[in-house]
């Protein structure tokens, strides 16, 4: 490229602006043979984006307008481009199909070098993944009336090729959400027995944010390619890095072994710009049945697919109506715990980390409890801590929890009957990291509320090795280096392992409370034993969880456990009871913070 027509395409693209329709138009023209294509094409083709700015033309229209190439017009409007009338009537046509979201046809007469010509239009909407109208394409020819047997123009050919357009998805060349559409609603009229099937692609939301969208969407056209081995013509493109296909059976055993047969496929690599990539993929089947629309059933090949990724990925799940029955109640239960998060349903309860030789308190952890509206019954966060977590809500009400708990610390040192400050445990979600201001919020409210970081000890889900991120990771050193505690929590729960103990910056360590069950008096407990050696070797503390029995709590003490939580010490407590049992006994030593 000489730098005059490089110069020319940047500033072509500076008018246009980049965007969505960019990228639309650049997947478009870039497929094979497509540029070729729509140059032979004896009429012209063009595109524009949702402000009227033009983004793309083939040889017949540029040749017809008198303009070299397409960086010419790029970023123009119509009033740049043709004179005030036309441009006033292609403005008018545009925003109908705008309007009408739908394909319209015009015919309109013109006068072109003292001939009139019938020009025939069909104008077409561009939509993006999320099926919002982003821009326009055109498509004309005209029929010059001068002539005693005038030409009937070429609408067939350019109907054709709209065709094509609209049931063809730009970016892989697989069939379109539109053409699946009609195809499902054509099969669910015609009571075919059939099933579709949809393919997403496991872990491709990494690859896309590790190796960029140019090389995911360079996936996805390989993707394309590797399932068109397996059904021919018969793919589309659903959305996002799912594929569909509609297959002319209901039979398990058969849908199954094709599912196997896409698998297996798949686990061979694929080579893109010299990079090897692994991958699996997810497959959600669902029946086509009659009186039902192609809507509900992608709906419920979604609902599989969402169940065969919660597996664990690289697996096929038919749906089932259990699956929407599941569906329609974690979407209820997360209706009435946004209602509980706008309403402020939530609140606090305490329970104490005890010395087993005193008995005195050493600190109290924060445990997020949840009085619905109208209701008499409180429920512990095991009940609603899911949902909290898969709808993102999980931050706004962790807020609540920091806030409300520093509030609370705050509340007890103006207190004269507590005369030494009270450690306070707040539980914080690995969810919560991915925002990226969780360490910043911590500190804020600390200082909003005059607590010293060093009674602040934050309690983390155990992660497997190797696995922690690094924002999870500079999150927990910035807190630490401010003087807030990290402890481990349910330590010994089958998810932890000892590399946690080594790999992430941790002051306490909270033993699950399934090591303390496996306690015998008058026996040896091996593994807690070597549990309580390492984590003292790395300089932390150790706490154990759920002691609920005498038993249990004389063993620990004879082993060397000094710091203890349970039922049998003491259950969860509003604020009113634990304010007088740490006026009671509030340690002076500082253990275990």
């Amino acid at each position: 490229m000489s730098d005059a027509t490089g110069s020319k395409s940047t500033a072509a693209l500076e008018r246009l602006g980049g965007g969505e329709l960019n990228q639309l138009v650049t997947a478009f023209f870039s497929r094979p043979n497509i540029t070729f294509l729509l140059d032979e094409m004896p009429f012209a083709v063009w595109i524009k984006d949702i402000n009227g700015r033009f983004a793309g033309a083939n040889s017949q229209w540029l040749i017809e307008n008198n303009f070299d190439s397409p960086q010419d017009i790029m970023g123009y409007d119509a009033y740049q481009i043709h004179e005030p009338v036309q441009a006033a009537a292609n403005v008018r046509h545009d925003w109908q199909v705008i309007e009408a979201g739908c394909a319209i046809k015009t015919t309109e007469q013109r006068d072109r070098a003292g001939q009139t010509e019938v020009v025939h239009t069909t104008r077409l909407p561009l939509r993006n993944v999320a099926k919002e109208i982003i821009g326009i394409m055109g498509f004309s020819s005209s029929t010059v009336l001068d002539e005693a047997h005038p030409n009937p123009g070429r609408t067939t050919n350019i109907a054709s090729i709209a065709s094509i357009a609209s049931d063809t998805d730009p970016l892989t060349g697989a069939g379109s959400r539109e053409a699946l559409d009609n195809q499902l609603t054509e099969l669910i009229n015609a009571n075919q027995p059939s099933s579709l099937l949809v393919v997403s692609l496991d872990d491709f939301g990494v690859i896309n944010d590790s190796l960029g969208y140019a090389f995911g969407d360079m996936l996805l056209r390989s993707a394309t390619k590797r399932l068109t081995t397996v059904f021919g013509a018969h793919l589309f493109r659903h959305r996002g890095d799912e594929f569909a296909v509609v297959l002319p059976t209901v039979d398990v055993d058969q849908l199954h072994g094709i599912t196997r047969a896409i698998r297996e496929k798949w686990r061979q690599p694929m080579f893109i710009n010299d990079t090897e990539i692994f991958g699996s993929i997810s497959i959600g089947l669902a029946a086509l049945t009659e009186g039902t629309t192609s809507d509900i059933v992608l709906q419920n090949a979604e609902l599989a697919v969402h169940e065969a990724k919660r597996s664990g990925g690289d697996t096929a799940v038919i749906f089932t109506q259990e699956h929407r029955e599941a569906a329609d109640e974690e979407l209820s239960q997360q209706m009435l715990v946004r209602r509980a998060v706008a309403n402020r349903e939530f609140y606090l309860h305490w329970q104490p980390i005890f010395d087993t030789e005193t008995g005195s308190v050493l600190g109290c952890e924060a445990l997020l409890r949840w009085r619905p509206a109208g209701g008499s019954l409180t429920l512990p966060a095991a009940e609603f801590f899911p949902f909290l977590e898969r709808s993102g809500l999980i931050v706004q009400v962790g807020r609540f929890v920091i806030d409300a708990a520093c509030k609370q610390h705050a509340s007890w040192r103006a207190m004269d009957k507590i005369n030494v400050p009270i450690p306070i445990f707040v539980n914080v979600s690995n969810r919560q990291f991915e925002s990226g201001t969780l360490a910043d919020d911590i500190l804020n409210t600390l200082q909003d509320n005059a607590v010293s970081p060093h009674q602040l000890t934050i309690e983390i889900d155990d992660v497997p090795p190797g696995t922690a991120n690094s924002a999870m990771v500079d999150a927990l050193k910035q807190l630490r280096t401010a003087g807030v505690k990290v402890a481990i929590d349910n330590f010994g729960n089958g998810n932890a392992t000892l590399a946690s103990l080594v790999e992430l910056p941790i002051d306490v360590t909270k033993i699950d409370r399934s090591l303390v069950g496996r306690i015998r008096p008058g026996q040896d407990e091996p593994i807690l034993d070597a549990i309580q050696t390492i984590v003292r070797s790395q300089g932390q503390v150790p706490v154990v969880q759920g002691v609920e029995t005498e038993e249990q709590l004389t063993w620990l003490r004879s082993r060397g456990w000094d710091c203890v939580q349970g039922y049998h010490l003491a259950q969860p407590m509003d604020v009113d009871e634990i304010t007088d049992l740490i006026a009671t006994r509030l340690a002076t030593r500082a253990h275990p913070t």
